[in-house]
This record gives structure tokens, sequence and C-alpha cells, in this order.
């Protein structure tokens, strides 16, 4: 393995929302008002919003493509190959973070923060209104709470599918307050060399 593959430490970024969607399915079609409509499955709960999509799928395509990189002659020669394989792995895999907004007191924002964890990416909570805010940060500052927006849930969207149609209904909560200067520019900025684009941010650690 040459040194600067041993050295590579690279991170990326997204910014965006972050919502847990409820799919709800109804086969025997919508019930009227003040009914009831029976459910063949059900509902199932799950980590979404286009932020957390891009976040999962992103580090799923690097973690395939670092463990089907090739080992060099000199990794080859060593007794341990797997062992050998799985720092391959780690170096060469860029780091992705997410930084978004969600409660991490409630149910939705503990599945968000536990979906992260199972995939392998790391959210980077933005939520200025709460005070646990700071293990994100380097400054701790009591004076950012912003009272109003504590009890905001985390954003969660009920999905229902019926005849091929999904239609939606959404509760955004915490999300609303997501503001420019919530993101984490110290993240962003940490070295000399960092690029941006629309959706993601790569830099050069």
């Amino acid at each position: 393995m040459t040194d600067s593959a041993t050295t590579m430490n690279l991170s990326l970024h997204i910014i965006g929302d972050a919502f847990v969607d409820l799919f709800c399915r109804l086969e025997a079609g919508l019930p009227e008002k003040g009914g009831d409509a029976r459910l063949d499955n059900p509902i199932q709960t799950m980590a979404g919003g286009s932020a957390v999509n891009t976040a999962t799928h992103l580090t799923s395509l690097l973690r395939h493509f670092c463990a089907t990189a090739p080992i060099t002659d000199d990794d080859d020669d060593d007794d341990d190959d797997d062992s050998s394989r799985k720092d391959i792995e780690t170096s060469c895999r860029p780091l992705v973070q997410l930084q978004t907004v969600v409660n991490p007191k409630d149910e939705y924002g503990k599945l968000l923060l536990q979906h992260a964890e199972q995939h392998g990416f790391v959210i980077l909570n933005c939520n200025s209104a709460l005070s646990s805010n700071s293990y994100n940060n380097d400054d701790d500052d009591d004076n950012n709470d912003d009272d109003s927006n504590i009890s905001k849930g985390t954003a969660h969207c009920v999905c229902i599918v019926h005849e091929g149609d999904r239609s939606f209904m959404s509760y955004t909560g915490c999300m609303d307050n997501f503001k420019v200067s919530d993101i984490n520019a110290k993240a962003l900025i940490a070295t000399e060399e960092t690029s941006a684009s629309p959706t993601t941010t790569q830099q050069q650690q």
C-alpha cells in the first residue's frame, strides 16, 4: 500500500433534509370520512428524506468500491490478508457526514441517528435549538437555545400508497428552522483544500 493511500482521509459533506417516512399501503381503497380502512400490510417506518437517502447510498457505494479495490504486491505477501484488506478499505473510504436537523430526544430523531450509525455515516446535528448540539461544535453557547423550537419534533412524513399513486402528509418540525447560519462551517473548512458542489462538499484533510 502506498504512502498516499495510508494518509488519505477524505470527507464528503451532504447538507439537507432528514425525514422519517411512514408508508401506508391502502389495497382496499381510501376510507370514507369518519370511516375505517383495513390494511393488508403493516405500516412501515423507515429513514428517509433526500439528504439521508443520498448519504445512505453514497456510503454503500464507497464501501463497495473500496472493498473491491486491488491489493498491491506488498500486501499480498502478508499472512493476514483479511486484516490487510480491512486496513485498505478503511484508509481509502471517505467519511460521509450529513449536516441536517433532528430532535435527538424524540423517537424519530433516535431512529435517524441509529440508521446513520448502522449504515456507517455521521449525522452532524445542526439543530441550534438544542443545547445538546454542543457535541457537534467546539464552542458551548447556551445562549443559542431557541425555546420556540425545542419542542418541535423531528420531521416525518406519512406516505399513502393507493393504486400506484403516492400521497403525502408531512410534518416538517424542526426542519423549518434550518438556516444557513446553522451549518457547521468548521467541519467544511477544516483544511485549505475544499471544493463545493450544489449538493456535496469534498475536502482533503
